[in-house]
């Protein structure tokens, strides 16, 4: 997870509760939603350089849109494979069902792009309560 080390979401880990989620999926999760977070960031970072290069003819912020928009990507890539290796922690019903409405809510697909579009902002979560 190396885009974490450039931006990390800094969570209130006292907001996510595992409640009935497996342990190693609990940990899976909380990565994934740190990715979610930075998928988040990077976008709106990279929407601000360009604006900013729109209004202000400089070329440092096209390179700053740049390396933003290699972040989001490397934070999508990152996210989408996160979601999939969820899959692979599967120990409990309510593991499957947290794993299952993230592919719903991303709109995740087992193409090798799917990345480029899934709505992983959606999953950018202040909290979450993993009890039945």
């Amino acid at each position: 997870m190396d885009v974490l080390s450039y931006w990390n979401p800094g969570l209130d880990e006292s907001e996510f509760q595992q409640g009935d989620l497996s342990a190693p999926f609990w940990a899976a999760f909380m990565d994934f939603v740190r990715l979610c977070h930075a998928v988040k960031h990077w976008g709106a970072e990279k929407t601000e350089a360009r604006r900013m290069a729109r209004s202000v003819k400089n070329g440092g912020w096209e390179k700053s849109a740049h390396a933003d928009e290699n972040h989001e990507m490397r934070a999508r890539y990152l996210a989408a494979e996160a979601a999939w290796h969820l899959g692979s922690l599967i120990e409990t019903d309510v593991d499957r069902r947290v794993a299952l409405r993230i592919v719903d809510l991303t709109k995740l697909t087992p193409n090798i792009r799917s990345h480029e579009t899934a709505q992983f902002s959606l999953l950018a979560i202040q909290g979450f309560d993993g009890s039945l």
